[in-house]
């Protein structure tokens, strides 16, 4: 099921944009990155590509075995809102969570 979600962005591609992916033709990769705390969604080639996007003015190769970056899923934790607020110039007022959501209340420091 969630290979043919990320597949789907390809299928997208094609009808807005009326591009020339072959969505079968991509397998579909899932990882957790320790560094950002994230899981990546990512389609990777199965063979060489040549693909138009008229409707993007664009024409790109994808050589096999090359990811497509699809989705970025970040978890984050009080400690990551605070750390994260601070670099953009906020400071986390309160927290409020039911043990799996959380909503943040920041203001500008």
């Amino acid at each position: 099921m969630t290979a043919e979600f990320n597949r789907n962005v390809l299928h997208a591609i094609n009808r807005e944009l009326d591009a020339g992916f072959e969505p079968e033709a991509f397998d579909h990769v899932a990882f957790f990155d320790d560094e950002n705390e994230w899981v990546e969604m990512r389609l990777r080639a199965r063979s060489h590509q040549s693909v138009a996007i008229p409707g993007a003015e664009l024409a790109i190769d994808i050589a096999e075995g090359e990811d497509i970056r699809t989705e970025i899923s970040a978890k984050f934790t009080p400690a990551r809102i605070t750390r994260e607020l601070g670099a953009a110039g906020f400071g986390l007022e309160r927290f409020y969570t039911d043990g799996l959501f959380g909503l943040s209340l920041a203001r500008r420091l």
